[in-house]
């Protein structure tokens, strides 16, 4: 349980984590927070992600979207959204079929880190949110 919990008294798979394609697109899977004495991401205790799509199609199957994310996974138990929060921006193309489109998204991190690409590809099946 994390109410009574500080960052080392929870195990590394039962932290937030922030980043990729899922939360945050143009980083690394989860790759924003704080990161630990190995230079690996050490998850938090809170997170915060946004996300906003200016979606558009231009035929019933094929559409275009802008999007930004931004998101932290927090040490502490509440967020404290502030100069960590980070951002990132691109473009999609959108394949809609029958039952779920197909999305192929080009990002960019617009804080870029140490050790971030400049840009990265996602190809998933479904709506990012």
């Amino acid at each position: 349980v994390i109410d009574d919990s500080t960052l080392a008294d929870v195990p590394a798979d039962e932290r937030f984590y922030v980043g990729g394609g899922g939360s945050v697109r143009g980083y690394r899977y989860q790759s924003i927070g704080e990161l630990n004495s190995e230079g690996n991401p050490a998850g938090g205790l809170s997170f915060s992600e946004v996300s906003f799509e200016l979606r558009s199609r231009f035929t019933n199957s094929i559409g275009v979207t802008l999007f930004m994310d931004g998101g932290y996974a927090y040490p502490t138990k509440t967020p404290k959204i502030g100069d960590e929060f980070l951002w990132g921006a691109g473009i999609g193309l959108r394949y809609h079929t029958s039952f779920a489109p197909f999305r192929f998204d080009i990002a960019t991190p617009l804080d870029k880190c140490e050790g971030d690409s400049d840009i990265q590809l996602y190809i998933a099946i479904g709506q990012s949110f």
